[in-house]
């Protein structure tokens, strides 16, 4: 059994490697060689366990979950991997940044296929450990000519703007939510925010939208009228 710690992933994982195995993992789920089951929740006072788990056929022959605990004083990720034939547990992995890479990807192989292939402009709503990720994976898929990035907080908006300089791309902080959907190709929501934000007003025609924040059921960082400006919706759990 092999433990890989957060430092293992750091080092030994790139989103380039990330975005194409789950671009083949949808194509299994697509011809029903894999299994992906909807998100679990046990919620007590004061934390909740979620629970996230799958079974991909083919080369693979593995079945896993991810489970992480939420309080407090923060969260713990964890993916444990079993072999199906042998029923060996083959892996535990610390999972935080393997979240992150993974969250980037489905993003990416969404983009690649659904936006423009003209598309040059991203923008960024949010600016914590995911927002960064979503920037690092559509920069491999997008020709980035300059990001768009607002942040309810004004100094996390700009430190991420720095960041993105730093991998040598233009970056402008957007005032406001409706300022950082002018112009943009490319738009994602990676948010805690409880209330939806993005109205159907602020999109443009051809404006290709990755809506990442919300895992829960009754959150949504998009106005009904901004859904329903769609012309095409894709989901990953039909």
């Amino acid at each position: 059994m092999l433990l890989i710690s957060e430092e293992d992933v750091n080092e030994l994982v790139t989103f380039r490697d990330v975005i194409t195995v789950v671009e083949e993992g949808f194509k299994l789920l697509g011809s029903g060689n894999a299994v992906n089951l909807p998100r679990r929740r046990a919620i007590v006072p004061g934390a909740v366990l979620h629970v996230l788990q799958g079974v991909v056929l083919g080369n693979y022959g593995v079945a896993g979950l991810k489970t992480y605990l939420s309080t407090r004083h923060g969260t713990r990720f964890v993916v444990l991997l079993f072999d199906i034939n042998s029923g060996e547990l083959l892996s535990v992995i610390e999972a935080d940044r393997l979240g992150q890479l993974r969250t980037g990807a489905a993003s990416a192989v969404a983009t690649k296929y659904m936006a423009r292939k003209d598309s040059s402009v991203i923008g960024i709503v949010g600016s914590g450990t995911q927002a960064r990720a979503q920037f690092e994976a559509l920069i491999e898929v997008v020709n980035t000519k300059l990001v768009k990035v607002f942040s309810r907080s004004s100094e996390h908006a700009e430190e991420f703007a720095r960041f993105i300089r730093s991998r040598g791309f233009d970056a402008v902080i957007a005032g406001s939510y409706e300022e950082v959907c002018k112009g943009v190709d490319v738009l994602v929501t990676a948010t805690s925010s409880k209330e939806p934000f993005i109205r159907g007003a602020y999109l443009s025609e051809g404006m290709h939208i990755n809506a990442i924040g919300s895992n829960w059921a009754n959150r949504s960082e998009l106005t009904p009228d901004a859904v329903l400006r769609a012309d095409v919706i894709a989901v990953d759990d039909p």
